[in-house]
């Protein structure tokens, strides 16, 4: 067993927990698709913050503001993602359902990438879900290396790429019987404390 399973393996139970509880969480689907849409190429305290601060903004110009007093780049262009989104949602435009693998495939939604699409879904069905969201820290997992910005963008644009990288991730998940959520929350939090000496985060915003 590789080093990141075994971490994986021996926390399950915190990693089951903290889905369950997400699972369980008051906040609605869009409001996890909007924390997802802010996590974007941004620390994840900035996202945190930045998440707390806008959950009563209605309007594109609130919303952009309150991006921007907690230091979020391009608060604009994240603001009109949003409420993009919302509206889409609000005149009912399915959210992800069914087959992640296929809604991904065939929805474009403002902001989400394959990636942040993809930690949509997980956030809104942890246990469900049958996609991984590819991030830096994973990407680094699965490559072996950090990514240079070719690699990532191959990756991030390519689905193709993605699902190669993605099966890998599930494969290992499935190994040890963990969820692929649970278990790409577990390796995200092992490569994070490995490099960087950051401790498990429990996402506990969300409920």
């Amino acid at each position: 067993m590789i080093a990141r399973q075994e971490y994986a393996n021996a926390h399950r139970t915190r990693y089951e927990d903290w889905c369950g509880k997400i699972l369980h969480s008051p906040l609605s689907n869009l409001a996890k698709m909007e924390w997802a849409i802010l996590s974007a190429n941004t620390g994840f305290a900035r996202s945190v913050a930045a998440f707390g601060a806008t959950r009563t903004a209605r309007t594109l110009d609130d919303y952009a503001e309150a991006l921007h007093a907690v230091g979020l780049r391009g608060s604009y262009r994240r603001a009109a993602y949003v409420l993009n989104l919302r509206e889409r949602l609000e005149a009912g435009e399915p959210g992800p359902e069914w087959d992640y693998k296929v809604y991904r495939r065939t929805h474009k939604l403002p902001g989400l990438s394959y990636c942040k699409l993809s930690f949509a879904i997980n956030l809104i069905d942890p246990f469900g879900s049958n996609v991984i969201c590819l991030d830096t820290h994973m990407l680094t997992v699965c490559l072996g290396h950090p990514p240079t910005r070719a690699e990532r963008d191959r990756v991030w644009c390519g689905l193709d790429r993605y699902e190669i990288l993605e099966a890998q991730a599930i494969a290992e998940a499935d190994e040890i019987g963990l969820a692929p959520f649970p278990y790409q929350w577990a390796v995200w939090d092992w490569h994070r404390g490995l490099t960087l000496g950051l401790p498990p985060e429990s996402h506990s915003h969300l409920w």
